[in-house]
């Protein structure tokens, strides 16, 4: 690979080991440091799970269990919680699986299971994966025939003949393996597809969700790759290497207190908590880091001290995190909403190992070579630091390769690309799995997209038309040029 720089010429030449703070010696032998200082990329390049693809908890993927949750969904959404009901009260409250279908004519969703959604999520978060979706069938439609077989091949089959595919979106944050396992009447427990925007890793042993891009990754991204190399142009003259803090940044909140159970930590320190109370007393003399929460958001809540676990507010816009040499990446609730943003910066990505990855970690973006991994417990966060410190001129070349990445899929036609090769994964479970879930799905599309509901069945969300179809077609205005792909998505 070519050596590719970050502003076109390397201004800063590697730290001098013996210039270390001194404080490094009762954390790090002089032939630790001397080792980190002769290491080449390798030392950076730890391996990761490569396919985040769904294997089910019932070893098989099939559509009537999904059918019967939409059915009772459509009903009343309240008898549709799943086996964590009680513990996941407000998570069900703002977000809720909605029903979408895919077919040869268009786009449809349930609308009123999706106005169940709280408002501000139907617009940040469900509008932008509905945006992708139409921008990923009009690259269908607009592919040559030769194109779609040698892509989409089970998806093209299936649309030619005019069947259509049920999915389910779920726009939350994806927590846990049995979230989202729903019981049936037998109170048998099963579990449903989900396309959602990050699923546990395979080390914690549990994966039932198709991974799409989230709704951050959408709406950061540029049409063209000329539009991202205009903003590399402009942020590396602002953002200049040679006049970067030579320190590690981190900014946010208090978010993940479900990595103690995905972790099994039982001392109720959480992930961020140590990296927050490593950078600012085990690590603080060593001058290397600027980290800390951006608030004592839920810091009384769970008896929290910022003096243990200091805030140093935020650091806005996240563009000003460009200011340091290197900036950490590390999971909250589910998966980090920032990182695919953050590989487009002009600064060293160092990315804490990911409870939830994101679909294109380990397939598209690699360690060591995109950005540098971090392992789950922190256990060599300052070894690959000091790494980064002392090693310039790979650290921009990891920058070089992280921003190609960017110009390459952080693109509209690249994203939609990357959707019709998740529902083209969807369509080949579904058939290795239930060869006849397209017969069975047909026979219940007809009932529900022809025939009327009764009015009661709306409840709680009364309409005053009393009876409309469930499901709408999604329809497209060019309106709010700027906002996400160019369109606004509306609703009849």
């Amino acid at each position: 690979m070519a050596l590719l720089s970050v502003t076109g010429t390397f201004h800063q030449a590697p730290v001098d080991p013996t210039q270390l703070s001194s404080d490094l010696a009762s954390l790090l032998t002089a032939e630790t440091i001397n080792t980190i200082a002769e290491s080449d990329i390798s030392f950076v390049r730890n391996e990761v799970a490569g396919d985040i693809w769904p294997s089910w908890k019932n070893g098989t993927l099939q559509l009537q269990p999904m059918l019967d949750f939409i059915h009772r969904l459509l009903v009343d959404p309240s008898n549709t919680y799943t086996e964590t009901r009680e513990g996941s009260l407000l998570q069900r409250r703002m977000f809720i699986e909605t029903p979408y279908i895919v077919s040869q004519s268009g786009l449809y969703c349930s609308s009123s299971v999706k106005k169940r959604n709280m408002r501000f999520q139907q617009r940040n978060r469900l509008m932008p994966v509905e945006g992708l979706m139409n921008e990923a069938l009009k690259l269908f439609h607009s592919s040559q025939k030769s194109e779609r077989q040698a892509k989409w091949a089970q998806l093209d089959n299936l649309l030619a003949q005019g069947h259509s595919v049920p999915f389910l979106v779920y726009p939350g944050d994806y927590r846990s393996c049995g979230f989202h396992n729903f019981r049936d009447e037998n109170n048998v427990s099963q579990s449903l597809p989900l396309f959602t925007f990050g699923v546990k890793a395979n080390a914690l042993g549990c994966w039932n969700g198709f991974p799409i891009a989230s709704y951050k990754m959408i709406r950061d991204s540029k049409r063209t790759w000329q539009d991202w190399d205009q903003e590399f142009e402009e942020t590396d003259k602002r953002y200049p290497w040679h006049k970067k803090i030579y320190k590690v940044a981190w900014r946010g909140s208090l978010t993940d207190r479900s990595a103690l159970g995905d972790l099994g930590l039982f001392d109720g320190v959480t992930p961020r908590m140590k990296l927050v109370a490593l950078g600012n007393h085990a690590y603080n003399k060593t001058q290397l880091f600027d980290v800390g929460f951006a608030s004592t958001q839920n810091f009384e809540k769970r008896n929290i001290s910022s003096v243990d676990y200091p805030t140093k507010g935020p650091i806005n816009p996240f563009s000003e995190m460009q200011r340091y040499i290197a900036i950490i990446d590390i999971d909250g609730n589910g998966w980090s909403s920032r990182f695919p943003t953050q590989l487009c910066l002009n600064s060293v990505s160092l990315k804490v190992e990911p409870r939830y990855p994101d679909y294109f970690v380990g397939s598209q973006v690699k360690p060591g070579v995109h950005y540098i991994p971090i392992k789950p417990d922190l256990s060599d966060l300052l070894e690959k630091t000091l790494w980064v410190m002392l090693h310039p001129r790979e650290s921009q070349q990891i920058v070089a390769n992280a921003r190609e990445w960017c110009r390459e899929h952080m693109v509209w036609k690249s994203l939609a690309h990357d959707m019709l090769d998740i529902w083209e994964k969807y369509v080949t479970w579904l058939n290795e799995h239930d060869p006849s879930w397209s017969d069975i799905w047909e026979k219940q599309w007809k009932i529900w997209k022809r025939r009327d509901f009764p009015s009661e069945m709306l409840q709680p969300f009364k309409r005053k038309n009393n009876g409309p179809l469930r499901f709408r077609p999604v329809k497209v205005t060019p309106e709010l040029q700027g906002f996400l792909l160019g369109i606004v998505m509306k609703y009849s």
